[in-house]
């Protein structure tokens, strides 16, 4: 307990110890803080105590952080109801304590860590769990797959494969972070490797210095949650669907042109894949590349981190409504498009 005998440390408490304990959380999105507690609003509380607890009552107001708490306890205390206390850190203490307890439980460093996503509604301790023992596959190691990449391994990926068989080229460097000029000529899943485990050393990165076709597409992401394409050749984005649809493995797919960039994730289990999307394969003189029309870079940057949402989102178990839509990016007026996509009965890998 505080030198000022308001606040009460979370470790170790024991809610028998209080006649009540009261939630006042302002929007509580999970559960009660203890199955003893009863929700009350924070109006009633101190605009009326005397219709919610007892003077002699020794009470625990329990909100977010442990601020409006505090203020509540004082208040009350001023109204002649002198055994009311604040729970020090609020829910969110108690959240942190959780993450830490048990042997399923994460460790005080991965507690820390991912703090700021254990918080959020719907993905909480579970979910940073299964982040943690998730596999994802990145194809390509570009424009896209460096931010892709980077908020995986940040975000706490157990396994993350990144597969490319491309070298670091002075002309990557304007959209492809992850690389400097000290690393023009080398592979690019090699200093991307290292990059990434400099970010988070407890994420284990799979470097492949190959290029995906249609002959080993199956073997080189078979055993992911998620696959990412961030490729950048429709001839890799065909051979990637249709692994994905045989393996049954969720595929999120992003592409940029120029100023515009486009994204959706696609299940194999329900459809629909790209191929129900683009079910034909663009002739070659029309599929122009960044090369030839070029890109800004900010724009790999908004899609790639939009592709990494995607996938955290998916391995996590977080309820979400990504599948069959295409949502569409323009930078030059900071607008977003989503058109739903139908699943075709003729597609030729998912029908």
């Amino acid at each position: 307990m505080a030198a000022n005998g308001i606040e009460i440390s979370a470790i170790g408490i024991d809610p028998a110890d209080f006649d009540s304990i009261l939630d006042i959380r302002y929007n509580p999105s999970s559960g009660l803080p203890f199955s003893s507690s009863a929700r009350v609003e924070y109006s009633e509380l101190v605009g009326a105590p005397s219709s919610v607890i007892r003077v002699e009552d020794k009470v625990l107001l329990v909100c977010d952080i442990g601020v409006r708490s505090k203020t509540a306890a004082v208040i009350l205390r001023a109204q002649g109801f002198p055994q009311t206390y604040s729970l020090a850190g609020g829910a969110d203490e108690l959240l942190r304590l959780k993450a830490m307890s048990g042997p399923t439980g994460l460790s005080s460093g991965e507690a820390e860590r991912y703090d700021r996503q254990i918080r959020l509604s719907g993905f909480g301790i579970e979910g940073q769990k299964r982040i943690l023992a998730s596999r994802v596959t990145v194809v390509g190691a570009g424009g896209l797959g460096c931010p892709a990449l980077s908020y995986l391994a940040a975000a706490g990926v157990g396994t993350i494969s990144v597969i490319d068989d491309d070298t670091v080229d002075m002309t990557n460097l304007q959209r492809q972070p992850l690389y400097g000029t000290q690393d023009v000529g080398a592979l690019k899943v090699e200093v991307a490797a290292r990059r990434l485990n400099a970010l988070n050393p407890d994420v284990t990165i799979s470097p492949i210095a190959l290029a995906l076709t249609t002959d080993n597409a199956k073997d080189l992401i078979a055993g992911s949650n998620v696959v990412i394409d961030a490729t950048d050749n429709f001839q890799a984005r065909y051979a990637l669907n249709d692994a994905t649809v045989e393996l049954g493995l969720p595929l999120v797919y992003a592409s940029v042109y120029a100023f515009e960039g486009q994204l959706a994730a696609f299940s194999a289990e329900s459809g629909p894949c790209y191929r129900c999307l683009f079910p034909v394969d663009p002739s070659p003189d029309a599929a122009l590349d960044c090369s030839t029309v070029g890109v800004l870079g900010a724009v790999t940057g908004v899609l790639g981190s939009l592709q990494a949402s995607a996938a955290l989102q998916i391995a996590g178990g977080v309820n979400h409504d990504l599948y069959g839509t295409l949502t569409m990016f323009d930078a030059r007026t900071g607008l977003f498009d989503r058109l739903q996509v139908k699943k075709r009965d003729d597609c030729v890998s998912c029908g």
